[in-house]
């Protein structure tokens, strides 16, 4: 069993390489899943988001309202860095168990593959053994950020620019799938680097 780290800049489609993983056969998890869970379900951590950012950030029903945090951490680096402080440990610990799961329970799966965006810069790469950087050019990440998100083009480069250049996450990682074109290239491109892993 291969365990697969799959990560890239916002709007480079890597929610898209993993639904072609997926169906390769690879077990997924993301952190953003992870993070909902957490926010959703850790009462503490609840508390702790909230006592940093005020109630601003929650709604009518006094839940954490994620549009709202995001769009208070990708306008200030300070509250950014912050939450990501306080939520990366846990989102790490959970993704980390889910893994170990898979490892116990399904021992034939020939992959786990873990979405997460800020995998260099939370330095959890020891959780994997390859890891493939999904890339796409800032123009068309800003397309894709304005179409889906409704993001102004100033906040899609503000989002684009919170994280490390994808120059910079290629050189680190052990795959580049560049993705501008159809899902189903995209899935090709993939289903190339499957078999270069040696999984069929």
């Amino acid at each position: 069993m291969l365990i697969l780290g799959v990560t890239g800049s916002i709007a480079s489609g890597k929610s898209s390489a993993m639904r072609c993983l997926e169906l390769l056969g690879a077990v997924c998890f993301s952190a953003d899943e992870a993070s909902r869970v957490i926010l959703n379900g850790d009462i503490d951590i609840q508390r702790k988001v909230i006592d940093l950012f005020g109630n601003d950030i929650t709604s009518s029903s006094g839940a954490i309202d994620r549009k709202l945090l995001g769009q208070l951490i990708f306008s200030n680096k300070k509250s950014r860095n912050q939450l990501e402080a306080l939520l990366h440990p846990p989102i790490i610990n959970l993704l980390a168990a889910q893994i170990e799961a898979v490892k116990n329970d399904l021992p034939a799966a020939p992959a786990v593959a873990v979405e997460i965006p800020l995998l260099f810069e939370s330095h959890c790469e020891y959780l994997f053994e390859q890891i493939v950087v999904v890339a796409a050019s800032e123009k068309i990440q800003i397309q894709r950020l304005v179409s889906r998100s409704g993001l102004t083009e100033h906040e899609a480069l503000e989002r684009i620019h919170s994280q490390w250049p994808i120059e910079v996450k290629q050189t680190l990682g052990n795959h580049t799938v560049f993705n501008e074109g159809t899902k189903n290239e995209l899935c090709f491109v993939i289903r190339d680097v499957w078999k270069k892993l040696g999984l069929n």
